[in-house]
């Protein structure tokens, strides 16, 4: 154990957070701030956004009028203008919530998936 968190089972995934994105086939462990507690948690956290934030830079090249380098995973107000006149791009979700506030896009709502002990991802 590090730091008073709990070891995950021989083989399992340690996730920061309560939702069990991965699922089975692998035993997964969630705990809520596990990157403070866990270097290698903390390591991948900080691997996982400098690898969204070139992702967010390139996708702005294409897509200026989103400003997507700029959103750093909330909508800025250029983004959520852009959303409204243009819809949504290939890459956003369409399972989210920000469809129902715009009417003229929401029939492009998608509705996640039931997967048992996972949360979807699309």
């Amino acid at each position: 154990a590090l730091d008073g968190l709990a070891a995950p089972p021989p083989g399992a995934v340690l996730l920061d957070g309560s939702h069990d994105y991965i699922g089975r086939p692998w035993p997964v462990r969630c705990a809520v701030k596990a990157d403070l507690r866990s270097v290698s948690v903390a390591a991948a956290s900080v691997l996982a956004k400098v690898h969204r934030d070139n992702l967010m830079a390139e996708l702005g090249r294409p897509h200026a009028e989103f400003a997507f380098e700029e959103n750093a995973g909330y909508p800025s107000p250029a983004h959520q203008r852009a959303l409204a006149s243009l819809g949504p791009t290939p890459y956003h979700r369409l399972s989210w919530s920000y469809l129902d506030d715009l009417p003229r896009w929401r029939h492009l709502k998608k509705t996640r998936p039931d997967i048992e002990g996972q949360l979807s991802l699309l």
